[in-house]
């Protein structure tokens, strides 16, 4: 079995699932030092990728003929350093950052900016193949790079989880009542008050025996819990680990919400969650941010509204839902087919041709 080093700025295990299926696998973070002193004051211990990040750090300049994944938001200067892999291995840039001519992830002074990009420009010919998440983070890396001519391929996130039974899905939709839900970051962006006042406008009339459920962590959990507390449709459950629950959850509910609201510097990109909740016969409805409109075909397989227009339009289709079970239902049998194109075994054979064509 071919060996893949992954370097990556956080823990790469969660992103490249779709590799390990076919090959062995190695994780090395780019920020080890940052690690260590993460492990020392809160685990009172040092992990396994800890030494092995470290290690790999101090050994740079000797590693050669090996196939390589650097998982690394531009513009980190950290490319100083892990850029030289590219001259004696394979390397392969992995990236989701959809705005390579604007705000990034990693921003400096002005004069660093532009260092650093220039260094960015430098060695993105270099690698051997540049893997994008979404088509519109590959059309922003050229949009960053013209004139230069790159390797670029587009090979979307897995999802892991066994699609919703075609008994279970028709279970659901025989339901009167809506069930919707949220999963996510329990802040502003994520569109979190609007779920507050969706569920405040269901309790009278058609919608008043429906609810909607939110799973997650974040500094809006207070508002959530104490929402709750006075609107009957709306029910807090924690945040949740278990992929198994989550699951559960989803199998559950007819309508997916995801009412994000873009920041400086942020709106909502390929999100594995989206996926997740096709894949167990949700109908997503989504703010018409780069991510979902990606994955979504409106109203084919999913909803995009305005982040203007989310409540309102979340509303009316909820009080169609009655009038027109059997248009959601479509949605929900489309949008499940629309899943399993980003399936293990779909996903995991880009990757084996992907790498067997550069090994070649």
């Amino acid at each position: 079995m071919k060996d893949i080093i992954i370097v990556h700025d956080f823990d790469g295990r969660p992103y490249f699932k779709a590799i390990e299926k076919n090959f062995q696998c190695k994780f090395i973070n780019s920020r080890p030092i940052r690690f260590l002193i993460r492990d020392i004051v809160k685990k009172r211990t040092i992990t396994k990728d800890t030494i092995d990040s470290i290690l790999f750090l101090f050994l740079l300049p000797f590693h050669k003929n090996q196939t390589i994944i650097l998982g690394m938001a531009p513009f980190n200067f950290r490319l100083l350093f892990y850029g030289m892999l590219c001259y004696r291995n394979k390397v392969l840039l992995h990236s989701s950052w959809h705005q390579w001519l604007g705000r990034t992830p990693f921003s400096y002074i002005n004069i660093f900016n532009k260092i650093f990009k220039k260094l960015w420009r430098h060695y993105l010919p270099r690698f051997e193949r540049i893997i994008a998440v979404t088509k519109a983070t590959k059309q922003s890396i050229l949009d960053f790079s013209y004139p230069l001519s790159l390797n670029i391929d587009v090979i979307p996130h897995v999802v892991d989880i066994e699609p919703i039974t075609r008994a279970e899905l028709d279970k659901k939709w025989n339901s009167k009542c809506i069930q919707g839900l949220f999963v996510g970051r329990l802040t502003p962006e994520k569109g979190i008050k609007d779920i507050i006042n969706i569920s405040e406008k269901m309790q009278s009339g058609l919608l008043k025996d429906s609810n909607i459920k939110i799973a997650g962590k974040g500094y809006l959990e207070d508002d959530i819990v104490h929402a709750s507390k006075r609107i009957s449709g709306l029910l807090y459950m924690g945040y949740i680990t278990s992929r198994d629950k989550l699951r559960d959850l989803m199998k559950q509910s007819q309508f997916f919400l995801l009412p994000s609201k873009k920041i400086k510097g942020w709106e909502e990109l390929f999100g594995l969650v989206i996926v997740e909740a096709m894949s167990q016969g949700c109908v997503v409805i989504a703010s018409n941010h780069i991510g979902p409109k990606e994955i979504i075909d409106n109203h084919k397989d999913g909803i995009l509204c305005e982040e203007s227009d989310f409540v309102d339009n979340t509303l009316r289709n909820f009080n169609n839902f009655h009038t027109d079970i059997y248009y959601y239902k479509e949605i929900s049998m489309r949008a499940l087919d629309k899943s399993q194109k980003y399936h293990m075994a779909n996903i995991s054979q880009l990757w084996v041709e992907l790498i067997n064509n550069i090994e070649r």
